[in-house]
């Protein structure tokens, strides 16, 4: 039903079905007498938002309702989802402000529960091929694309603090790419991703001891301009230590993909000039 999923930003095969086709499988414009009243209240239909906390299945129930329609579909109603799901622990749906973006976060939050998280991840030594254990992250994020086809992709790549300063920043670069070829060879449009090559500027602040985990790239969601998984303080700390402000002014650590710069993180997007 395109005009609402324009309005709620819920494109998903849940919400597929036409205007004909609603009462074809038994969802008619409205249900009758007072239940229809009753949904129609706003309070009821907050109670059972905040009861189900199921995003697809709340788009579901607003398509398949006329009266629930404007109220399910409303930012209001996905703000207050988002302070439930924050309430409950799980920091990365404050600032969502529709059903889609909670829809994301939650296949998010389960294709990274495991300890690799949202990490893809190289030979240790400057390999540049991704390790074919980690590749379940790649098709998973091919899968949401073409679910949710507004959703973008920003691919941080880095290389371990022992590395040479002259390769360090080539050697991410390359496996930034790396991801970006794995994607695209899935289906995933090539404007659809933006690259971040840090080099080691990260991984000399980050609170992880050096091992082969330091050759990896991190793989991000967005949606709207709502990112997932909520980006680690180290991103953050880079900026604070002297010996990286030192080797960001040789102007090889680190490297935005100019043509996708809008889709990087604004910590990110400080790196350009480094």
């Amino acid at each position: 039903m395109a005009g609402v999923q324009s309005s709620a930003g819920y494109p998903s095969k849940e919400a597929s079905l036409a205007p004909d086709q609603t009462e074809k499988f038994g969802c008619r414009d409205s249900t009758s007498g007072l239940a229809a009243v009753c949904f129609a209240l706003p309070d009821v239909a907050d109670a059972m938002g905040a009861a189900c906390c199921n995003p697809a299945l709340l788009a579901r129930l607003g398509i398949a309702d006329l009266n629930l329609r404007q109220l399910i579909f409303s930012r209001r109603f996905a703000e207050r989802r988002a302070q439930d799901f924050c309430d409950h622990g799980i920091p990365w749906a404050k600032g969502c402000v529709n059903l889609e973006q909670l829809a994301v976060g939650l296949k998010v939050m389960d294709v990274c529960a495991s300890d690799s998280s949202n990490h893809l991840y190289f030979e240790y030594g400057g390999g540049l091929s991704l390790l074919e254990e980690t590749k379940k992250l790649i098709h998973a994020a091919a899968l949401f694309a073409q679910q949710h086809p507004r959703l973008k992709f920003h691919v941080d790549a880095h290389a371990g603090a022992g590395a040479p300063r002259g390769i360090a920043t080539s050697t991410a670069r390359r496996r930034a790419l790396s991801v970006v070829d794995e994607l695209v060879g899935l289906g995933v449009a090539r404007e659809h991703v933006s690259t971040t090559a840090w080099g080691r500027r990260i991984s000399s602040v980050w609170l992880e001891p050096e091992s082969s985990t330091a050759a990896r790239a991190e793989l991000y969601f967005s949606l709207d301009g709502q990112e997932f998984p909520t980006r680690p303080d180290y991103y953050k700390l880079r900026t604070e230590n002297k010996a990286d402000k030192k080797e960001s002014n040789d102007g090889n650590d680190a490297h935005n993909d100019a043509s996708n710069t809008q889709e990087s993180t604004q910590d990110s997007q400080t790196s350009q000039t480094s």
